[in-house]
């Protein structure tokens, strides 16, 4: 592609009508709208581009989530070690996931983009924070009080009350995953953890993890 359009949306148009967003991130709420437009108008400019599709369809808001490489290098890398973004596991191979974690702990030690803002980094300890980011994609720190496991969900709690406090859950199905990839969920009280998700609100902040990837021991 000799040329992409950044959209109303914030993401990228190709000439043959085709919307592009770049695959296995998350912007950091931190990162204000211009510059995140900003940084995609800059790179828009400096092609030639390739898209390479994680998927054969596009999501349910019309968009292909890809691997956009321009002169300047591939978009999720550039973005993420900015920090401008964060790393969004999930549907992305494991190890371009492995990539974009990397990237994403330099940025965060050194202070790039987003995480110079210390609310980047959300408290598990203060749940009225993370509420106020309900919707969005989060990352939390935290230490686990307690963990529990049921017939079809397992469970991680942050505080002595869990219809007010922080709470993670995992269905048994990506519980088994995180298992199988070393991490016992019992071993995991009196750590502290990394967490990143969408933020819902369940009485309390909730986040779901559905990658082995969405959780890290930080202790």
């Amino acid at each position: 592609m000799a040329e992409l359009a950044v959209t109303a949306e914030g993401d990228l148009a190709a000439p043959d009508g085709r919307i592009w967003t770049p695959a296995g991130i998350a912007w950091s709420a931190a990162a204000s709208e211009p510059s995140r437009r900003a940084r995609l108008s800059d790179f828009s400019r400096r092609g030639p581009f390739r898209a390479a599709p994680l998927a054969g369809r596009p999501d349910r808001w019309g968009r292909m989530p890809a691997w956009i490489t321009g002169a300047d290098g591939e978009l999720s890398a550039m973005l993420v070690g900015e920090g401008l973004a964060a790393a969004r596991p999930g549907e992305v191979p494991a190890g371009c996931v492995r990539r974009l974690l990397a990237l994403e702990e330099e940025a965060r030690r050194a202070g790039r983009g987003a995480w110079s803002d210390p609310g980047a980094k959300l408290d598990a300890a203060e749940p009225q924070a993370i509420l106020a980011q309900a919707g969005r994609y989060a990352l939390v720190e935290g230490l686990v009080l307690g963990t529990s496991e049921r017939k079809t969900r397992a469970y991680l709690n942050f505080g002595p009350v869990w219809s007010e406090d922080f709470t993670v859950t995992v269905s048994k199905r990506t519980l088994n995953r995180i298992e199988a990839s070393g991490m016992r969920w019992s071993s995991l009280r009196g750590r502290r953890i990394r967490v990143r998700g969408v933020v819902a609100e369940s009485g309390g902040p909730l986040i779901e993890l559905n990658a082995p990837e969405d959780i890290e021991r930080i202790d």
